[in-house]
């Protein structure tokens, strides 16, 4: 399903359109929750992506730790967002609510993204994900082309790498 014509998509645009603060909860297989504050969205999380947390575990580094409030941790809650907005904005959940702020949405994340940059960068990368899905499956596999030869600077790493040098 194109992420624009989704329905989570066209609740997304209503909710930003009548500049809505609160969370919109998805149930199903893909479930998640989209966190908004004025008609933006300020996070996503999906139970099928990882989320800033994990991310930032992933970096498993010092410098990961120390990465708040760093382009860095930015730039991680951004595609964070956008992955888990994928995934809800291209499945069909079962059930979807919304619930006002009676709960302070506080996601530490990157700011708000508008809504519609939300859904043009999801198009894209689905767009990206049908291109790629023509071509490659899972079970694809990856054999080298052998019409395709290795041109001379190509060769000599190769002889450097095995030993072969001729000087």
């Amino acid at each position: 399903m194109i992420p624009s014509r989704s329905p989570v998509a066209i609740r997304l645009g209503k909710l930003a359109e009548a500049g809505r603060t609160g969370a919109l909860y998805l149930s199903g297989e893909s479930g998640g929750v989209i966190y908004l504050s004025e008609g933006d969205v300020l996070a996503a999380d999906s139970r099928r992506t990882p989320g800033l947390a994990a991310r930032i575990g992933q970096a498993g580094s010092a410098a990961g730790q120390e990465a708040a409030g760093s382009f860095e941790r930015s730039w991680m809650a951004t595609e964070a967002t956008m992955d888990a907005a994928m995934e809800l904005t291209s499945a069909r959940p079962r059930h979807v609510r919304f619930r006002g702020p009676e709960e302070e949405p506080s996601p530490a994340g990157a700011g708000t993204i508008p809504v519609a940059v939300l859904i043009t960068e999801v198009s894209r990368r689905h767009r990206i994900m049908q291109q790629m899905a023509a071509v490659l499956t899972p079970d694809t596999p990856v054999v080298r082309n052998p019409r395709l030869k290795p041109g001379p600077r190509h060769q000599r790493r190769r002889e450097l790498l095995q030993g072969n040098t001729c000087q």
